[in-house]
């Protein structure tokens, strides 16, 4: 009976103290996904635009244009992501995001220029080299009459794989491993690059 008491007594502790912190960090694992969801960028204005890249075409009849955006309201509304526009040399850059835009990826908050670069392989073909676990919401392969194509820096099939895994994860397999969300996805991906099978799912 003692032991049953003590048993109780103890799940009741774990509770009240680790408790509040899972509670937090689902709060802002919840709050990042809904804050950075790639499909919302269409549906607010963006207080800043900031052109990070510019690069014309060969035959000077386009301009492809790379942004970091700051867009949304209030609560949960907001994100920042980075998105590739083409143009034509004689168009401002526009102070809403455009629907030319052919690429769009989530920003990860810290404020920082992403490894990104826009290169013209001729006068119709733009490639773009992204971040090899680059969360894109829109990867558009052509434009008016131009190919677009993509190039991952630091090309690596496992650790996208594993990216891609981490984030299929339900909310609180993401949040029950620490404290920190990043330390989390930190542990998770090297785990994943020891098997030697490839990713598959964590307990």
């Amino acid at each position: 009976m003692k032991r049953a008491l003590s048993l109780i007594f103890s799940i009741i502790i774990y509770l009240v103290l680790v408790g509040p912190v899972i509670a937090a960090a689902l709060i802002v694992v919840v709050f990042v996904d809904i804050a950075y969801s790639p499909s919302q960028w269409r549906d607010v204005e963006c207080e800043q635009r900031k052109v990070f890249a510019e690069k014309v075409s060969p035959d000077g009849a386009w301009v492809a244009r790379l942004f970091r955006n700051v867009c949304g309201g209030g609560f949960g509304t907001g994100y920042v992501d980075f998105t590739v526009e083409i143009a034509r040399p004689d168009e401002p850059p526009p102070r809403v995001q455009a629907a030319n835009a052919v690429f769009e990826m989530v920003d990860d908050g810290d404020d920082k220029p992403k490894p990104m670069t826009l290169r013209w392989l001729d006068e119709k073909k733009l490639e773009i080299a992204i971040p090899n676990g680059a969360r894109a919401g829109r990867q558009q392969e052509t434009y008016a009459n131009l190919a677009i194509s993509y190039r991952y820096l630091n090309d690596d099939p496992i650790e996208r794989a594993c990216i891609q895994r981490w984030r299929s994860l339900r909310i609180d397999e993401q949040v029950h491993r620490s404290m920190s969300p990043k330390e989390n996805m930190t542990a998770f991906l090297a785990q994943c690059h020891t098997e030697p099978a490839g990713p598959s799912d964590h307990e």
